[in-house]
């Protein structure tokens, strides 16, 4: 099996798309600067000029979400990823699909040697991502999602401007896809402490379905960046969408302070996760999701306080 603890693994182009050299170069706009919701109409989803939340990221936003609590007795918890160490999934068994929804809280130390890859779906040959969460993927400190069919043919990219994402705090983030729509209409969402933060989008692919059955799937980079990263609740769902902008389904994940909400409720509302890491050091590797196991590299981990 191929080491990735190395940090310049990325930079060797292990991870480089290698048939759609646009998800990695310089990002440009989408013409018409939207996205599709779930369930209606195409809406702009550029940044709306309010104060935002929690003291992190684009100066002069708001929570665009009002949401009330929902996670009763309900104590989260938080591991510490120390330098160069990840949960590494050997020859996931899961069937491509179109649609896919995450969810999670971290806090990251540093970002200034970007991309900073929170997780990572990887074709055999180690050549081209199926799916991507970062940081810094376009710039040094933007949050960009991209997908991809399964031999990379076909992709979707959307994500936050740069300045978005700050170290050394607790950040939240929930992101809704469904890529099983026409060029420009795909349903790309991504709420972030509160806040739409979507300002780019790249659909111009006929539809398709995000590849998974694929060589290897990452979570917390595994390994490649060298920074500490603490990690609340992460949970996902292949095969499942909702409309993250709909106030009572954002509230599955969290309570309006931005606390973590028992991932019991989202199981309930939108189905079992395929990924669920939760809990102390002792449970949080072990995956307690549909979506098969996955083991430590590097570590080990250490109990941190959960999100304020």
């Amino acid at each position: 099996m191929t080491d990735y603890r190395g940090s310049n693994a990325f930079s060797k182009g292990l991870f480089k798309p290698a048939k759609v050299p646009t998800i990695i170069a310089p990002y440009q706009r989408a013409p018409s600067g939207v996205v599709r919701q779930a369930d209606g109409p195409a809406f702009d989803n550029r940044f709306p000029k309010s104060r935002y939340p929690r003291g992190g990221g684009q100066s002069g936003l708001r929570p665009v979400l009002e949401v009330a609590g929902g996670g009763g007795d309900y104590v989260a918890k938080a591991v510490q990823f120390p330098v160069s160490s990840g949960l590494l999934q050997v020859s996931s068994a899961l069937a491509d699909n179109s649609k896919l929804m995450i969810a999670g809280s971290f806090n990251i130390a540093d970002i200034s040697n970007f991309p900073n890859l929170l997780i990572c779906q990887v074709t055999t040959g180690f050549t081209q991502t199926t799916v991507t969460l970062a940081i810094g993927y376009r710039a040094n400190s933007d949050f960009t999602v991209v997908v991809t069919n399964h031999d990379s043919t076909k992709y979707f990219q959307f994500g936050s401007a740069d300045g978005l994402v700050q170290i050394n705090r607790w950040n939240e983030f929930a992101t809704s896809i469904d890529t099983n729509h026409s060029a420009g209409h795909k349903i790309g969402q991504l709420i972030y402490n509160g806040v739409d933060v979507v300002a780019d989008v790249d659909d111009t692919a006929t539809a398709f379905d995000i590849g998974w059955n694929t060589a290897e799937t990452f979570f917390n980079n595994a390994g490649f960046s060298p920074a500490t990263c603490n990690w609340g609740d992460f949970q996902g769902w292949v095969g499942a969408q909702a409309d993250i902008s709909n106030p009572t389904n954002y509230a599955k994940f969290f309570d309006g302070s931005g606390n973590m909400v028992d991932p019991t409720i989202a199981a309930t509302a939108f189905g079992p996760q395929t990924f669920l890491f939760s809990g102390d050091t002792s449970g949080y590797p072990v995956n307690q999701g549909s979506g098969g196991s996955f083991t430590l590299v590097g570590g080990p981990l250490s109990d941190v306080p959960p999100p304020p």
